[in-house]
């Protein structure tokens, strides 16, 4: 999460917006790394892994999911997404946002 707060702050993904998920974790750790890492945009906490693990199936953290603007899945990248991964996502919701 480090490595997207920082793309996020330096590259502006308007009109996308960005969430996260912090799961498995404890409540505290997750605050913690929130203000350590400066994340600025909205980070849910999923603290047993009830909605990344069992609604969405997730299997590893991380995973970084691009969903249009219509709910449809574009692309999933699994494991810490590389800058320019996450910069192709993010281009790619931007060109499909109505």
């Amino acid at each position: 999460m480090p490595k997207i707060a920082t793309y996020i702050r330096l590259h502006s993904p308007d009109p996308v917006t960005v969430l996260a998920v912090d799961a498995n974790d404890v409540r505290s750790a997750a605050q913690a790394m929130v203000r350590r890492d400066d994340v600025t945009f909205p980070v849910a906490f999923d603290p047993n892994g009830v909605v990344t693990a069992g609604i969405f199936g997730f299997g590893t953290i991380p995973e970084s999911v691009f969903v249009n603007s219509k709910g449809v899945v574009e692309k999933v990248y699994y494991g810490a997404i590389p800058k320019q991964q996450l910069a192709a996502g993010i281009s790619v919701l931007k060109s499909t946002h109505a």
